[in-house]
Parts: structure tokens; C-alpha cells; sequence
């Protein structure tokens, strides 16, 4: 299986466009290397509070949580020990800790969007079960409540659904084509589909759906690569002197698209011109000489929010854009590595373990030959800690 995809994408390369290349998986490492440490050396504090509009939050908000999923993502790529110190450091200052008691009462999807990068972190170390205990609570007393009408705005979709990925999605209250609401659901596709086995019962629909709205963006994608704020309004750019492209969308459309062209879920040939252009226009987002991401849409609730989005601009709660970077940033290594002929993880540490005749994968789908003992694979269609 993993030969034909192969084989698929390379044959698809003839398929891009006149002066459009490919880029190296070394040179999209450079880069995401550049803006995570530019938001490492800015907020070298991880429990620090925020005060974006006079107003006190703590650091394991939604904002800092999408930060942290996009630098646990690009960490899959590259072991870097910083990287890794930076997120088990938030986690310790936080107790491994979602939300007050008060806050739970709400079943505020802004406290358990941490619980993702938590439970990731589990997951690299099983034996660390304080990283999931609080998170699991929480979210245990939210399904013993039988209620199904907790996520009435878009972004819930991606801060919570990928906590516990055998819900339902949950249809928004108004149509409104936000680039950045539909990058949620999108991002929340691809986590949900990159964690669950293949026997889950919702997974075709999940399935179904990543592949519909696949079609749908490709063909809102601009002429450079990125997207507008608005997907159905195409002269709607958001604030005055906002008609450049808009990054946070964009980042999770091609990290989206390059998860389901590596998995084999959409077509190398239609899809893989579509994320060089688009990686072209979060390449060219990033500033040289600091690492700073550009056009990025701060927080809001409708396209035409946030202030001014332009290369200069500073966002509020920019933490969540440099997230959302990173984590397409990520995909789209994980994707480049695959056409690059990568097979298999090579670490002369690992010994092999008895797993039956069944191959093991990693969380990225690529077959492990010498799994670790004690490490989550993917084995005989579900997620298995190998003894």
C-alpha cells in the first residue's frame, strides 16, 4: 500500500505547474525552526499571564493551547530537547490541569483545548498518567451529562472534538464562511482521523466530510497560494488595508491537505500543486531575520474582525496563529519526507519486541521496524502500548 501511494506522488510531481517547484522537507525544517523560536525567545515565561485588552488570563487558554498542538506537531518531525522542555514546563506549571471547578461546570471548550497537547505528551510517555488524569476527568463528566448542545460556536469543533474523537460533530447556529472557523473544523478532521482506528464508528463520516471540504478550499485558494478571511466573499478581506493573504486559515488548509495526500486520502495530482503554493505563501509569510509570522488574523468571531492583517502587524493572542503555522508546517515535512523516500524510523536505541505478525506504525502512519517497548503504536488497526 504504502509503495502505490509512493508511486502516486511521485508521478504527480510532472503534474505541477510551470516554475513551480517543490520544496526540500530541510528548507520547510529551517523555517519552522525560525518561528518557533521566535515565540520561544518572545514568552520564554510558559505560566505568565496574558493581558490582551486589560483583561487577566492564564497561559493554558485555547490561545496557548493551539501553540502548543502546533509545536508538538512539529516536534514529531524533528526531536529538537527545547522544544519538548518548553511544553512539559506549561504542563508542570499547570499541574496537568484543564479547568476550575468552575470553569467545568460550563464545559468551557476554552479550558479542555489544552487537554490535547496534554494528552499528547501522555502518549510519548505512558507512565506519566498525571498528563491525562485531569483531562480524562473532565471530559468523563461531560458525556455522564447526556447533553449534546455544549459547542454553539465553530471553534469548540477544534479546541475540544479531538480530546474525545468518538463525538459527533457539531453543526454550527449560521452559515459563515470564515476561512479560519472552517481551518478549525478542517485541523479538528485531520487530529480526529490522524487518532483513531480504522474500525471507529464514525470514521467514514469524518472521512466523508475532510473530502468534501477538501474540494471546497482548493477552490477558494488564491493566485499566491493563501486564502482570504472570507471563503464565500472574496472581496471581503477583513479590516481596511487587510487584502494580502490571511496566514491562520491558510496553515491549516495545506497542513490538512498535505495529511490527507500522504495518508492516501486525496489525489496526489489534484491536491499536491495546490500545497506548494500554498506552503510558498506561509514560507513567504515569515520574516527572514527574526523568524516573526505575518498576516496573521487575531481573535474574533466573523472574517471582517481583528485588527489591520498585514506582514508588520502583531496580532492579539498571536500565540494561536503561530500554532496554527506550525502545525501545517509540520504535515507538510511529514508529506515531503514521504516523497523524499523515508520508510521507516532508524534508531539504533530501539530494540525489537515480539508483536505477532502484524507491522507496528508510529502516530503518522509510517511502519515502524523496531518498535520500542513502553511507546504507543498503531497495531492491528488500533492504538496499543507494545509490552
Amino acid at each position: 500500500m504504502r509503495r502505490s501511494i509512493l508511486l502516486i506522488l511521485f508521478s504527480s510531481l510532472m503534474l505541477i505547474s510551470p516554475g513551480q517547484t517543490l520544496p526540500g522537507s530541510a528548507d520547510v525544517m529551517a523555517t519552522s525552526e525560525k518561528v518557533a523560536s521566535y515565540f520561544i525567545d518572545r514568552y520564554p515565561d510558559v505560566g505568565a499571564d496574558s493581558y490582551v485588552g486589560g483583561k487577566k488570563r492564564n497561559s493554558k487558554i485555547w490561545t496557548r493551547g493551539v501553540f502548543y498542538e502546533g509545536l508538538l506537531n512539529i516536534y514529531r518531525e524533528k526531536q529538537k530537547p527545547e522544544w519538548l522542555k518548553y511544553s512539559i514546563d506549561w504542563g508542570e506549571f499547570h499541574k496537568w490541569k484543564s479547568s476550575s471547578d468552575t470553569e467545568a461546570k460550563r464545559h468551557n471548550a476554552d479550558y479542555q483545548c489544552c487537554g490535547q497537547a496534554y494528552l499528547q505528551m501522555y502518549l510519548m510517555g505512558p507512565s506519566q498518567t498525571v498528563r491525562m488524569e485531569h483531562i480524562k476527568m473532565r471530559i468523563d463528566q461531560m458525556i455522564a451529562s447526556e447533553r449534546i448542545n455544549y459547542w454553539t460556536w465553530v471553534d469548540a469543533i477544534q479546541m475540544s472534538m479531538p480530546v474525545f474523537p468518538y463525538r459527533d460533530l457539531v453543526e454550527p447556529d449560521k452559515d459563515c464562511y470564515w476561512s479560519r472557523g472552517n481551518g478549525w473544523v478542517y485541523m479538528a478532521l485531520t487530529r480526529i482521523l490522524q487518532f483513531t482506528s480504522e474500525n471507529e464508528s464514525h470514521r467514514q463520516d469524518y472521512i466523508a466530510d475532510f473530502k468534501m471540504m477538501s474540494e471546497g478550499l482548493k477552490n477558494c485558494q488564491r493566485a499566491d497560494g493563501s486564502w482570504n478571511v472570507s471563503l464565500a466573499a472574496p472581496l471581503n478581506f477583513g479590516p481596511s488595508g487587510s487584502e494580502g493573504p490571511e496566514m491562520t486559515g491558510t496553515s491549516l488548509f495545506i497542513g490538512g491537505m498535505a495529511y490527507g495526500v500522504r495518508t492516501g486520502m486525496l489525489d496526489a495530482s489534484t491536491y499536491l500543486p495546490v500545497i506548494c503554493k500554498g506552503w510558498e505563501a506561509m514560507r513567504s509569510a515569515v520574516h527572514e531575520s527574526t523568524g516573526q509570522v505575518g498576516y496573521l488574523q487575531g481573535t474574533g468571531s466573523a472574517p471582517e474582525h481583528g485588527n489591520p492583517i498585514t506582514f508588520d502587524a502583531i496580532p492579539d493572542f498571536e500565540d494561536f496563529g503561530y500554532g496554527c503555522w506550525l502545525w501545517g508546517a509540520a504535515e507538510v515535512h511529514a508529506l515531503l519526507r514521504q516523497l523524499e523516500g523515508e520508510s521507516s524510523i532508524t534508531d539504533p536505541e530501539i530494540t525489537a519486541s515480539d508483536n505477532g505478525d502484524a507491522p507496528c506504525y508510529d502516530l503518522l502512519g509510517r511502519k515502524v521496524v523496531n518498535p520500542c517497548k513502553g511507546h504507543v503504536y498503531i497495531h492491528n488497526h488500533r492504538l496499543e502500548i507494545i509490552r
